[in-house]
């Protein structure tokens, strides 16, 4: 199951000391690191996210955020989309109390094997005690949800016979450069599964919620 964790912050200095921390952290052999950044509508980075902080209202409670799928069960082939399932879980987080996050995270994947996010998020408002134990509950769950939703649809996809024969194909192509590689369409508009890796065209509907896919994303290489 994913480990989440969730801590309340004090402070506009501290959450960003803590953006730069998680944005900066040095890798496996020190070097120094600027990882991207991403919201709710796609990349940012730190300027924006700094004045996303000091243009908070009073009140505003700021919260830092750690999701890390596990290893053996979900991110088996270190292949899942963190940044969908970040958002997901915020999304459901944002539904369960009726208020509108704002929040900036990051994948960290190269000073440790298991692959996790850090972020931010900022929430007008209190929470409670029990808010707060609920919330923690809520974004575990939803986490836990999505990655294995995203494990079992990609394996799905890997064991299709076809799949394995676009994989032979790419294989091949990197021998011979001459052979174009097989083609992506887009996303699923319904559920969200694979709309920023593509998926094969040979599936016209989505494996999770089997709704019809589109036609975007043509000609993406699945090398």
């Amino acid at each position: 199951m994913a480990v989440v964790r969730l801590k309340y912050i004090r402070g506009k200095e501290q959450i960003k000391a803590h953006l730069r921390y998680i944005t900066h952290r040095r890798g496996k052999t020190q070097e120094k690191i600027t990882r991207l950044l991403f919201g709710r509508d796609g990349l940012t980075d730190k300027q924006a996210s700094y004045e996303m902080i000091d243009s908070a209202k009073r009140g505003t409670a700021f919260f830092k955020i750690m999701i890390s799928p596990d290893p053996r069960r979900e991110d088996t082939y270190k292949d899942l989309d963190l940044q969908h399932i970040t958002r997901q879980t915020l999304l459901r987080l944002e539904k369960q109390l009726g208020r509108h996050f704002q929040f900036v995270a990051t994948v960290h994947n190269d000073h440790t094997p298991h692959r996790h996010v850090h972020g931010i998020f900022l929430l007008q408002g209190r929470l409670s005690k029990e808010e707060f134990r609920a919330l923690q509950k809520t974004a575990y769950k939803t986490a836990t949800q999505q990655a294995l939703l995203q494990r079992k649809a990609r394996d799905r996809v890997q064991e299709h016979p076809r799949y394995r024969f676009l994989t032979q194909s790419v294989s091949f192509r990197r021998q011979d450069r001459a052979h174009r590689s097989p083609s992506l369409r887009g996303g699923c508009l319904s559920c969200g599964y694979g709309q920023l890796t593509g998926i094969p065209f040979y599936l016209s509907r989505c494996p999770i919620c089997h709704r019809r896919l589109s036609q975007g994303l043509a000609g993406l290489s699945l090398g």
